[in-house]
């Protein structure tokens, strides 16, 4: 064999171990981008392999976006809803699950378990106490300033943040444009429901009744339908002794404990929101308040019995 083959061939073969590693920093290994956050600064994998959702609305803000988490934290108390399992099964996904118990919180050593190189935490609202520990497994993606906790973010906010973490950033304001035209054409489809004044109350495990309406994102989940939520200084936990700040025209419930304690108080019973039968008791309407995401924003805007609700009680609001 001549030198000249011989040169020829070493540069062949240096040439193709060079195309296998660029294929391998193609597919991710080892590259990353920085995402600052409420807490810090996290590198983020380019192309994570092994994502962790710790709460159901990261879960659905992947989904939204195409992508499902191999990981998902679901609750034994409050196990995920039908838009969540729907999404789930469409996919033909069936990610592992990390059980928690009545708290929210994830404890350490199960995500030390699960192996993640990526966790979605924009809807844990255990992030001061455990940023620090989750972000030594691996790179936790968060709510950013100035956002103090998941009430505080926006649903817009909390999908793109997800969305740059997943390289989803074009699908992101794709979902975001067809969701605002979706409910521009809901209030158009419903003019009785817009307009109206409405307060979302949901009684908690442990008894009492808050008043979730007053908190951003449920003013903003109500503000989609075209109601009014009441003002944000309203009382977020009134007492059963007066809960006139509930007596809106529309007032929507949900309840996790013993009903009785609410639909059988005097003071509740003599609301003239109750009188009238202008209450809505509607699971997807009430749940889907709690962490609007967009998978359920859009779920609940498609739901025929969520527009009846609330057609049905707007009917009876006196002129």
């Amino acid at each position: 064999m001549t030198t000249a083959v011989l040169i020829a061939l070493v540069a062949l073969i240096a040439s193709l171990l060079g195309a296998c590693g660029s294929d391998d920093s193609d597919s991710g290994s080892g590259a990353s981008f920085t995402m600052e956050n409420a807490f810090g600064t996290t590198n983020v994998p380019v192309s994570p392999k092994r994502i962790l959702a710790v709460s159901e609305a990261d879960l659905n803000a992947a989904q939204v976006l195409g992508v499902t988490p191999s990981v998902v934290a679901e609750y034994k108390e409050f196990p995920f809803n039908t838009w969540t399992t729907d999404a789930l099964k469409e996919a033909d996904a069936d990610p592992e699950r990390i059980w928690t118990g009545t708290s929210y919180e994830i404890r350490t050593e199960d995500v030390v378990k699960a192996k993640p190189d990526l966790i979605l935490a924009v809807g844990s609202w255990y992030m001061d106490d455990t940023y620090k520990q989750l972000s030594k497994i691996a790179p936790v993606v968060t709510f950013p300033k100035p956002f103090t906790s998941p009430s505080d973010v926006d649903s817009a906010t909390f999908l793109r943040t997800v969305a740059k973490a997943l390289g989803k950033e074009d699908e992101a304001e794709k979902v975001i444009k067809d969701t605002d035209a979706k409910a521009a054409q809901w209030r158009e489809d419903n003019p009785s429901v817009v307009g109206k004044t409405a307060a979302l109350a949901v009684q908690y495990i442990g008894g009492g009744i808050s008043n979730d309406s007053v908190e951003p994102y449920v003013a903003n989940y109500l503000k989609m339908f075209g109601l009014v939520p009441p003002p944000s200084s309203d009382p977020a936990q009134p007492s059963l002794e007066d809960l006139s700040s509930l007596d809106r025209d529309i007032l929507i419930l949900n309840f996790y404990a013993d009903r009785k304690e609410i639909t059988e108080n005097t003071v509740f019973k003599n609301l003239a929101v109750v009188k009238d039968g202008r209450t809505v008791e509607n699971k997807p309407l009430a749940e889907a308040a709690g962490t609007p995401t967009y998978l359920n924003m859009n779920y609940v805007l498609d739901d025929t019995g969520v527009r009846d609700a609330l057609r049905a009680a707007a009917a009876k609001v006196k002129s």
